[in-house]
């Protein structure tokens, strides 16, 4: 199957750490993802956005909890340009996200390929606007790490104005400068408590919790993602007491502040395995940061299971998931694109 393939590809070439192909691997992934046509699990379900809330008059689209979202779809029907472009703009944002992180580490490429099998495939390529959001967020976790307290506000409103979860990041804005100590810890978590309050009493809280909390839809897979983001947190801290493992210095606060939000979303994923799920995606980066560092780690014994680990569990996890299950089949295969054009009589139908 093309997207094992791929992955499995990747994941060779890692291993010789290839930086000359960063850039090429980079852009053909985001053409892979951004010109695929009538692929992903979303893709019916954001034509009908398109059509309707692109309709929209501008003033009903900024009413609505998430206006940029609404204001993207209304220009873009309002200029006429097809619906497919919506795909593009949401991988465009994606990996520019993306790229900030990854030209920051010290081996962009193995970064770029942690993030393939779960983050790209489920976000990008089926919940653009979330993508969207989390490309957002990934320039915050930037602004977080260079303690610029009103550019990560501003980035983190921004993509809550596109998807709402992202809001929750909000409540970090006590942690962007000065030490992380415990007691700074416990004051961000009592200030976070009425901002928590704030945003369970949003509109958009209300849709989910009806949604993913009383209905009980649990997400397909979600266990799974959810268990090795908060097995990442829990070595990340275990790894780091004993000395092991080498941070980046740049985002040693990130992936401390991170690994501690993939811990708690393993107490809300008995609650609601979405919301979980839903939170987790935005993670990811930082999990890939924590993975990507792991071969310039010191460890004393088995330093190469420990450092091909991440490696054998994504290749694991996805061989299943793309060979066995009904979910990826129906979603994702076959792969269409329409980077040399649309089919014939498509082209009208997006319009």
């Amino acid at each position: 199957m093309i997207y094992f393939a791929i992955f499995v590809l990747l994941v060779i070439l890692s291993y010789s750490d290839p930086r000359r192909l960063y850039f090429i691997v980079s852009f053909a992934l985001f053409l892979f993802i951004a010109f695929r046509f009538e692929t992903g699990c979303d893709w019916w379900g954001y034509f009908n956005q398109y059509q309707s809330q692109g309709s929209l008059s501008f003033y009903a689209a900024i009413e609505d909890p998430e206006p940029i979202w609404n204001l993207i779809l209304h220009f873009q029907m309002a200029l006429d340009i097809p619906y497919p472009w919506l795909n593009v703009l949401s991988a465009g944002v994606f990996f520019s996200g993306i790229h900030q992180i990854a030209k920051r580490q010290s081996s962009p490429f193995t970064y770029l390929v942690l993030l393939f099998p779960i983050l790209m495939v489920n976000m990008p390529m089926s919940a653009v606007k979330q993508a969207t959001a989390i490309g957002l967020i990934c320039f915050a976790f930037i602004a977080f790490s260079e303690r610029k307290v009103f550019r990560f506000v501003a980035i983190t409103a921004t993509a809550a104005l596109i998807h709402n979860s992202a809001a929750i990041f909000l409540l970090l804005s006590p942690l962007v400068v000065g030490e992380i100590t415990q007691r700074r810890l416990l004051f961000a978590a009592l200030l976070a408590l009425p901002g928590m309050a704030a945003l369970l009493a949003t509109e958009g809280a209300e849709v989910a919790t009806t949604r993913y909390v009383d209905s009980g839809v649990d997400a397909a897979g979600a266990i799974y993602r959810v268990l090795l983001l908060g097995i990442t947190g829990f070595a990340y801290f275990y790894l780091r007491k004993r000395g092991w493992l080498a941070e980046e210095r740049h985002f040693s606060r990130l992936t401390f502040i991170g690994s501690i939000m993939m811990i708690v979303l393993l107490a809300i994923l008995p609650l609601s395995s979405v919301i979980a799920d839903r939170f987790g995606y935005y993670l990811i980066p930082i999990q890939a940061i924590i993975f990507a560092n792991l071969r310039f780690s010191h460890f004393p014994h088995f330093r190469w299971v420990i450092v091909s680990s991440p490696f054998v569990v994504l290749l694991i996890t996805f061989g299943v998931w793309t060979n066995y299950s009904g979910h990826f089949n129906l979603c994702y295969v076959p792969y269409k694109s329409w980077i040399l054009g649309f089919p014939d009589g498509y082209y009208s139908i997006y319009r």
